[in-house]
C-alpha cells in the first residue's frame, strides 16, 4: 500500500512548518491549501456528518498552529495532522457519550462511504438499479459507522486514504501489529454486516 503523501508535499510541509515556527503565520494558509480538502473528506467518511467534519478540520488546523513548536522536524506532517484530527474525533465522541442527545444527522451525508460503495457496486443502468445502488451505499455507510471507533479509523485510513501500515500506526499511536489486527477485524465485521448486499 502506498503513502498518500508525495515527496514534494513532504518538503513543502517541512518548509512551511519551519516558517510557521519562525513566526510566519501565513505559512499555515499554504499548509491548509495542500491538506484541508483531503482531511475533510476523510473526516466526513469517519464521522458520517459533514458539519461535524468541517468543524473538526478547522479545529485540527487551529491545533496545528497552537502546537506548532511540538512538531518534530523530519516527521511526516500529514501523519501529525491526522493524529490531531483523530484525537479530536475521539474527544468529541467521549463528550457526546457524557452528554447524549438525539442525532438529526443524515445518513446520506455527502462523501460518506462513497468510495467503498463505488468499488463494491456498478453504476446503475435504470431507476430500479439506481435505487438499489443507493440502498447499498447507505448499507455500507451504516456498516462503517457501526464499527468500533478504533476499527473505523484504521479502516478509513487504509481504504480511503491509501495509508501504509506504518502511517496508520503512527497516526493511531499504536503498533503495526495492532493496525493489522484492527483492519482484519473491521473487514471481518463488514463481511458479516454486508453479507446480504455483497459477496465479500
Amino acid at each position: 500500500m502506498s503513502s498518500s503523501t508525495n515527496p514534494t508535499d513532504h518538503a513543502a510541509d517541512a518548509a512551511d512548518m519551519a516558517r510557521l515556527c519562525a513566526g510566519r503565520s501565513e505559512a499555515l494558509d499554504a499548509t491548509m491549501e495542500r491538506h484541508q480538502t483531503r482531511l475533510l473528506h476523510w473526516l466526513i467518511r469517519l464521522t458520517g456528518c459533514e458539519a461535524s467534519a468541517e468543524d473538526t478540520a478547522q479545529d485540527a488546523f487551529v491545533r496545528v498552529f497552537e502546537k506548532r513548536h511540538q512538531f518534530k522536524p523530519g516527521a511526516k506532517f500529514s501523519n501529525w495532522l491526522y493524529t490531531i484530527a483523530a484525537n479530536l474525533v475521539r474527544d468529541a465522541k467521549r463528550f457526546q457519550a457524557r452528554h447524549p442527545h438525539l442525532s438529526l444527522e443524515s445518513e446520506s451525508s455527502p462523501g460518506a462511504g462513497d468510495a467503498l460503495s463505488n468499488r463494491l457496486v456498478e453504476s446503475a443502468a435504470d431507476p430500479a438499479q439506481a435505487c438499489e445502488v443507493e440502498e447499498r451505499a447507505v448499507a455500507v455507510r451504516r456498516a462503517i459507522a457501526a464499527l468500533p471507533e478504533d476499527l473505523r479509523i484504521a479502516l478509513t485510513l487504509a481504504e480511503y486514504e491509501d495509508r501504509s501500515m506504518a502511517d496508520i500506526a503512527e497516526i493511531t499511536q499504536s503498533s503495526i501489529k495492532a493496525v493489522e489486527s484492527r483492519l482484519y477485524r473491521a473487514r471481518k465485521e463488514l463481511r458479516g454486516s454486508l453479507a446480504e448486499w455483497f459477496k465479500l
